[in-house]
């Protein structure tokens, strides 16, 4: 599941705008877009001055979102898998103010419990054996599985299937915020920058 929540988002920055998603800067003004939907909230590190960043910051995005589905097969990659995306997820927080928090639990099942419980042959734990398998749970793991590869390829949000927001449009060089600023007169005052 986790790896199909990551991987339409990443494919769907590439379908749309290619390698200029990554080489045109498109974070930066995503960024930009962001903290003019926040009215002006800027992040205390302002990454949107180092342009190097912004480009390896985004090839390790895309190449995390597109890769997590085939490296969480190998148990010898989960442990990176999990660092970078509670690292990636802890940055998007603090430069967007995004929180993808929710989704961070869900990280438990790329742990080795068995290993990591492992005391002796005598353990309570026999990883040896396998999770016992029912129809109902593969119906409901295909339900699922199918539910959120449809929701990626068309792009929506739901519960329980859904494609999180992918960040995929390529933003163009200028763009107006509008922004409600009060009523005054009892008409409604909108205020707007950029161009």
């Amino acid at each position: 599941m986790l790896g199909l929540i990551y991987f339409f988002p990443g494919f769907w920055k590439l379908w749309n705008g290619g390698f200029d998603w990554i080489f045109t800067l498109n974070l930066t003004k995503q960024l930009y877009v962001k903290w003019g939907e926040m009215n002006g909230w800027l992040p205390s590190f302002r990454i949107d001055t180092y342009p190097v960043l912004i480009v390896i910051c985004s090839i390790i995005v895309i190449g995390f979102e597109l890769g997590f589905i085939f490296l969480c097969i190998k148990k010898k990659c989960r442990p990176v898998l999990l660092l970078t995306g509670v690292v990636m997820h802890s940055g998007i927080y603090v430069l967007m103010n995004i929180s993808f928090f929710a989704l961070l639990p869900n990280y438990v099942v790329l742990v080795d419990w068995a290993r990591l419980f492992r005391v002796s042959s005598n353990t309570l734990i026999n990883s040896s054996s396998g999770i016992p398998y029912s129809k109902s749970l593969r119906t409901i793991a295909i339900i699922l599985l199918g539910g959120n590869m449809i929701y990626g390829l068309k792009k929506q949000q739901s519960y329980p299937f859904t494609c999180y927001p992918t960040f995929d449009y390529m933003v163009p060089d200028s763009m107006y915020f509008i922004s409600y600023a009060g009523i005054k007169d009892g008409l409604v005052v909108l205020s707007h920058k950029g161009g």
